[in-house]
Formats: structure tokens, sequence, C-alpha cells
């Protein structure tokens, strides 16, 4: 899994050329953060049979999930949340032991 933070200096490469790249690489998963300008905008792609990547869906609470690290997922809206959420908390629902 590979996951880009978008800066406004970085979009049109994030976006675009780290994505041919990731594809040359054979990356399964690439999750896009922007935080700026707001609104905030994220964008979860896995990658097809074919080599190329699609978007992913949400479960129905805005959850991701992801393909290749089992019981891994994670709420957009967390990372954008004011105040944050607790991390203990955050870890355990995104399917970390915390014990």
């Amino acid at each position: 899994m590979t996951t880009g933070i978008v800066s406004n200096a970085s979009s049109r490469r994030d976006r675009v050329a780290k994505r041919e790249e990731y594809t040359a690489a054979d990356g399964t998963e690439y999750w896009i953060l922007e935080p700026r300008p707001r609104p905030v905008a994220e964008e979860f792609l896995v990658r097809g049979k074919d080599g190329r990547y699609r978007s992913s869906i949400p479960d129905p609470d805005g959850s991701y999930r992801s393909q290749i690290i089992a019981g891994f997922r994670l709420r957009a809206k967390w990372l954008w949340a004011d105040p944050l959420p607790d991390p203990l908390s955050g870890l355990a629902e995104s399917g970390f032991d915390t014990d």
C-alpha cells in the first residue's frame, strides 16, 4: 500500500506521475490524501486484474478497507476531524490490537 499526502506543489506529480510509477512497480493500492484546498479530498485506488487503478468504494460507515492489509480500514473523516479522535480508539477501530 502506498499513501500520498498531496501538497499544492505536488498535486500533479502525486495524481499523475506517481500513479504511473506505482502502476509500473505493480503497486496494489494507492491512497491519495489531499488536505488543501478545502474541502479536503481523498482517493482510494485499488489495482484491478487488468493492471489499472480503480476507485475503491467505501463501506456504508465511510470506511475504506485495505485489500492487502487484512482487517485494516480507515475512515478518512478521522484525518480531518477537529478535534482529532483518540489515537488508540482509532487504531482499535482500524483493526489493530491495542492491548
